[in-house]
């Protein structure tokens, strides 16, 4: 493949591969040196991105599972545009090795492809300010706390959470790990221990999954009630969501469950 021409890299995720530029022009160096440097450093640049991919990759898990722990819906604060945006970028920076490879003049319309992207990049970057507070707790957990429980605290926070699931609590609006675990007079790190151990579940899981229950007992004594009532009554703000979590855990849909004999 040719590489006199420049080749033009705006749209990478790194700066590093602009140095490819520099092996781009024979007329400072040999055609061999040139072919040499260019694809060591396409060959290092690649090696980057896997890495970066990665890391990013295994950040988003670790930070999903603790969001999962601690929020009990769909919400805003998870974060999702992040994830996205980076999807992009490593799209992005996958396509440029191709065009690289392929041809160079293809990566002249990724500067225009990078307007958008930036823009609605910078959008949800400018409202992180007003969600930091929600997600705070989240981002400075440790990542990989290990927390050792003993068979009685376990079965202490075992007896507190049958008797708060008595008391319906769960169907209260805005729930979150640090509220309920106040509630059984326990902390989060214990409480998010006994769930993820012994229920093999996160917290958002747990609540959904009493929330459900709660939702097909209702069903199945009122079936002339709304969508909006259900929500309302087991403390789902979002009908989208609450319809999705239902059909995950009966495999049907609200409507197909209420045409079911009791």
């Amino acid at each position: 493949m040719p590489v006199c021409q420049a080749i033009d890299l705006s749209f990478s995720s790194g700066d590093n591969f602009n140095f490819l530029n520099l092996g781009s022009y024979q007329g400072y160096w040999s055609p061999n040196f040139s072919n040499v440097w260019y694809y060591s450093l396409l060959f290092f640049y690649t090696i980057s991105l896997v890495f970066t991919a990665h890391i990013f990759l295994k950040h988003h898990r670790n930070y999903k599972k603790r969001f999962n722990n601690y929020f009990t819906g769909n919400s805003r604060d998870n974060l999702q545009w992040v994830y996205h945006a980076n999807i992009c970028i490593l799209l992005a920076s996958v396509g440029v090795i191709i065009f690289c490879i392929v041809s160079e003049k293809i990566t002249n319309i990724l500067p225009i492809l990078a307007i958008p992207f930036y823009t609605f990049y910078a959008v949800h970057f400018l409202n992180y300010a007003n969600i930091f507070k929600y997600v705070r707790p989240i981002v400075e957990e440790e990542t990989n706390k290990v927390i050792k429980a003993s068979p009685i605290t376990f079965s202490q926070i075992g007896n507190s959470v049958g008797e708060w699931k008595k008391k319906k609590l769960f169907l209260n609006h805005n729930l979150t790990i640090a509220v309920v675990a106040a509630q059984i007079s326990t902390n989060r790190t214990y409480l998010s221990s006994y769930l993820n151990v012994y229920r093999e579940m996160t917290f958002k899981e747990w609540i959904n999954s009493l929330r459900i229950e709660e939702a097909k007992r209702i069903i199945a004594a009122e079936k002339r009630i709304t969508l909006d009532d259900i929500c309302e009554r087991t403390g789902y703000a979002d009908k989208s969501y609450f319809s999705k979590c239902f059909q995950r855990y009966t495999g049907m849909t609200v409507k197909q469950w209420k045409k079911m004999p009791n």
